[in-house]
């Protein structure tokens, strides 16, 4: 599932997408954290 966000005033578009890094260890941002169930999130004080 793909969490994303778009707006537009007809000329200008604003696409949000979440993103989530663990960067202690994934330094290189592999893995997108942010699909993760809810409750692992809220563990690291992300809701």
């Amino acid at each position: 599932m793909n969490r994303s966000f778009m707006m537009t005033d007809g000329e200008w578009k604003y696409i949000w997408y979440e993103v989530l890094f663990h960067i202690l260890e994934d330094p290189n941002e592999v893995s997108n954290l942010a699909h993760k169930n809810l409750e692992k999130r809220l563990k690291i004080g992300i809701s």
